[in-house]
């Protein structure tokens, strides 16, 4: 099955492709451990979470898609400037009147966490949780 036929794939492949209009670096399925030394910065690392079957009508079902969204930076004297800018951006171009595709119905973002490291050079993050509702 190719990757375009596959709702989930076009979804994942949308948010990645508008992520992008933020900052190049957009890495999905990673995390940011162990990565401290090797981890080009700053940096979005997308993870799908779940996906959820929360309806069903003949051959459509309503889905819940859930992501992680963690924009990574190293600490330094602007790291909290850098975060919220980043933050900013997810928020702007995962607004609820952007429809990432067709089967997209709903898109939620909820509170950021900021977890800004103690030490200069550490890896501080602002992560969020992304919903997506999607028929197909």
């Amino acid at each position: 099955m190719s990757l375009t036929s596959n709702p989930e794939a076009r979804i994942v492949q949308a948010l990645i492709d508008g992520l992008r209009a933020i900052i190049d670096n957009v890495l999905l399925g990673y995390s940011a451990t162990g990565l401290e030394k090797d981890l080009a910065l700053p940096a979005l690392l997308v993870q799908l979470e779940s996906i959820q079957e929360e309806n069903r009508q003949g051959i459509k079902a309503k889905y819940q898609l859930q992501f992680s969204l963690s924009a990574v930076t190293r600490t330094d004297e602007q790291t909290t400037y850098k975060l919220i800018e980043l933050s900013s951006g997810l928020r702007k171009v995962l607004s609820p009147d952007n429809r990432l595709t067709s089967e997209v119905r709903k898109v939620t973002l909820n509170d950021t966490q900021f977890d800004i490291a103690p030490n200069h050079s550490h890896l501080s993050f602002a992560d969020t949780t992304l919903t997506i509702e999607a028929v197909f």
